[in-house]
């Protein structure tokens, strides 16, 4: 499940009560610009579901921020990255099925990536 959730904060007992009322709730849930765009004073575990694991990125930073929610039955490997202005997390997750027939594998990589914002340097274009 992927959505932009543009301020989480003012949406969380929205999503929890979404994900609630799914009859299959969903392995992993990417949400980008969690941060509202002027403010910022929650504290992560505020963002917490039960059931799932939070990964994010560095809240702290100057961008709008990006969340990974993973069901705590699902097995994943994280990977949060920052470059320069780009911030990402990369979840790596197996999945196996068995059939009468046969075993099933299959191995996906999900990326969720959010600029940081930089401030505009108007010195830089003078020379």
């Amino acid at each position: 499940m992927y959505a932009n959730a543009d301020s989480l904060a003012d949406k969380v007992q929205e999503l929890k009560f979404c994900i609630n009322d799914m009859h299959s709730k969903p392995h992993i849930i990417a949400l980008t610009e969690i941060k509202h765009k002027n403010k910022w004073n929650i504290d992560i575990s505020e963002l917490q579901i039960e059931g799932y694991t939070i990964y994010s990125n560095n809240l702290q930073d100057n961008g709008r921020g990006i969340v990974n929610y993973v069901r705590h039955d699902t097995v994943v490997q994280i990977m949060i990255l920052s470059y320069l202005v780009l911030s990402i997390i990369l979840v790596h997750l197996v999945i196996s099925t068995n059939s009468y027939w046969e075993i099933l594998t299959a191995q996906i990589l999900i990326g969720t990536y959010g600029l940081l914002q930089m401030p505009l340097n108007l010195n830089f274009w003078i020379s």
